[in-house]
């Protein structure tokens, strides 16, 4: 349904069940923002979570300090594995 039609059919109805229509639509709006809300929240803490790895010292630190190791000679070989 297009948003046009949708004014239309709101036009052939009674202002209760406008009213009805707005307030659950408010509510399904409402819904979202709080999901998207919640994944910003879950996304900034799991981006904090991972600070330490990429700090000195961390697992993942030597990928990005100069003369560490290439990690995409591991990977490459890892194609050439036969099991």
């Amino acid at each position: 349904m297009t948003k046009a039609e949708i004014l239309q059919a709101l036009q052939k109805m009674s202002s209760d069940d406008r009213i009805e229509i707005a307030e659950t639509a408010l509510h399904l709006i409402r819904e979202d923002r709080q999901k998207l809300e919640r994944r910003r929240e879950q996304m900034a803490e799991a981006a904090k979570a991972a600070i330490p790895d990429y700090l000195p010292g961390g697992d993942l630190a030597n990928l990005w300090t100069e003369g560490g190791s290439d990690y995409t000679l591991d990977r490459d070989e890892t194609h050439n594995v036969t099991v």
